[in-house]
């Protein structure tokens, strides 16, 4: 608390869920990746509490960063998996995209989108010395 100068923790609902990497959206939530649980959670600063824990469609996903776009979406990268994973909160559908090659995720990027257009991916690989892009097709 800045006012304060008192530290406030937050205990996860469950043991085996803990945040990795993650970011604030436009409504004050944070998205993290839940590696160990292989996961997505969202921690509502507002309310102060957890308002959501969604498990990844493949096992083994585990992904390590989360980033809110500026639409609705939720990117995260799977470190074991090479998938990047988009999720609408609002829908509670997650989409899965398979990246060309290993890449052992660490941190993720998005593009924000002009006002007709969809946000993007972006990812560097540690392994191969590139960057991938991705561009989802459809909302």
């Amino acid at each position: 608390d800045v006012k304060t100068l008192e530290t406030e923790w937050f205990e996860f609902p469950d043991d085996r869920v803990g945040c990795r990497r993650g970011h604030m959206d436009d409504q004050e939530r944070i998205w993290c990746a839940d590696f160990m649980g292989n996961g997505l959670v969202m921690f509502n600063t507002k309310t102060r509490e957890f308002e959501g824990n969604w498990t990844m469609p493949t096992p083994w996903t585990r992904p390590y960063d989360a980033h809110y776009d500026d639409k609705q979406y939720v990117w995260a990268g799977g470190m074991d998996s090479d998938l990047i994973v988009r999720f609408d909160p609002e829908s509670g559908k997650l989409n899965q995209y398979l990246l060309p090659h290993r890449t052992n995720i660490r941190n993720v990027l998005t593009q924000k989108g002009g006002p007709d257009e969809l946000s993007s991916f972006w990812v560097g690989d540690q392994h191969a010395a590139s960057i991938t892009h991705i561009e989802a097709l459809t909302p």
